[in-house]
């Protein structure tokens, strides 16, 4: 076997096996002489997904922190680029471009990615996948004559994409299941909060309070809409849990939203979140575990909240806790914070949510 085939063959493994991806990319990248590469999915505006080698991770912290994607050049070349093949610098921009674009000066020079090559790849999820490679400055442009070999290698990118693609939905499928055996209502989503998959303990559970739309699901209880959004947004995939108050006709829901396992590297799969919808414990009152459980609140938040909702104000909160006003304040800032609330009557309602109503 080629070094070429043998490089094919790796593509296909890392369609089955996501954590093979970074050392397939470094593969990729001394194709032609770089030592950097990056693979990402985008809705066209951010970054959805993304899986890189262990010599771009610094470069690509950067990208994300400092919010590149948004003034990135050459993705809105590369995604209209008609021809389906590799680009590198000198067909997407005139040499005066690159030496005066901030994107070169700012960004890829300082971090080691002055020259590159890239394509774009549909088909493999909802979104498009954006190949990435890149070299130092003092190596000098990628040269034209090497470009060809990671065309030859791009047909065989997006067939991975599909398998990829494929095999994801069958294991989320088989966890819906699972957890619909089990009693437990969930739903697979997208990155941005799209409804992927149900079972039907999930439909039946969510009803009227879930609505699905085309952008994301929404919830008809406005914070915990505010909370989904928040946890959706979080820099990284960190998951998180949170209330949907109790209605006249329904009670209280506690909404968890977990990374599906193998989120950063799998990245042709459409379901990226499981949500599972659980019933507060029946006649429990709101405890200061549960709190910590929901928003990872301190155990001293915990328990000034607690005080709370038991109404005492800032002063008997700070009271029975030993500690002073400002401290209490202190701790309710974080609290607002983790919560998605601004004020003690907005962070009270929403906990008084969890309580199913009083019957008549």
């Amino acid at each position: 076997m080629t070094p070429a085939d043998e490089l094919i063959a790796a593509i296909y493994e890392s369609a089955a096996l996501p954590e093979l991806w970074p050392t397939t990319l470094d593969r990729m990248a001394a194709v032609v002489e770089c030592d950097k590469a990056l693979m990402f999915t985008t809705d066209g505006a951010r970054v959805q997904r993304w899986v890189c080698n262990d010599a771009m991770r610094p470069g690509l912290e950067v990208f994300l922190r400092e919010r590149w994607m948004e003034r990135n050049p050459q993705g809105t070349h590369v995604i209209t680029y008609p021809e389906p093949a590799f680009k590198c610098d000198d067909d997407l921009f005139s040499p005066e471009e690159i030496e005066t674009l901030p994107y070169y000066r700012e960004f890829l020079r300082p971090n080691g990615m002055a020259w590159g090559a890239g394509t774009m790849i549909e088909g493999g999820s909802a979104d498009m996948a954006i190949v990435s490679i890149h070299r130092p400055y003092e190596r000098g442009p990628i040269e034209r004559a090497r470009m060809a070999e990671l065309t030859r290698l791009r047909p065989h990118l997006a067939r991975a994409s599909l398998i990829s693609a494929r095999l994801s939905s069958e294991r989320h499928a088989v966890t819906l299941s699972t957890l619909e055996s089990l009693g437990l209502p969930a739903a697979t989503l997208g990155a941005n909060g799209r409804l992927i998959d149900a079972n039907a303990v999930f439909e039946a559970q969510a009803g009227a309070r879930l609505v699905d739309l085309p952008g994301r699901l929404r919830f008809q209880d406005r914070d915990a809409d505010r909370l989904f959004q928040s946890t959706l947004d979080a820099p990284q995939m960190r998951g998180g849990s949170f209330p949907h108050r109790a209605s006249t006709d329904a009670p209280p829901l506690i909404v968890h939203l977990s990374p599906i396992a193998g989120h950063g590297r799998d990245l042709f799969a459409a379901a990226q979140w499981l949500m599972i919808l659980t019933p507060p414990a029946a006649g429990k009152p709101v405890s200061s575990r549960m709190l910590s459980g929901l928003f990872d609140l301190t155990p001293a938040e915990s328990r000034v909240v607690v005080h709370l909702l038991q109404g005492a104000g800032v002063g008997g909160a700070a009271e029975s806790t030993g500690t002073s006003p400002d401290t209490v304040r202190h701790h309710l800032k974080s609290v607002f914070h983790k919560t998605g609330t601004h004020s003690q009557g907005e962070l009270l309602a929403l906990l008084h949510g969890l309580r199913p109503p009083a019957q008549e």
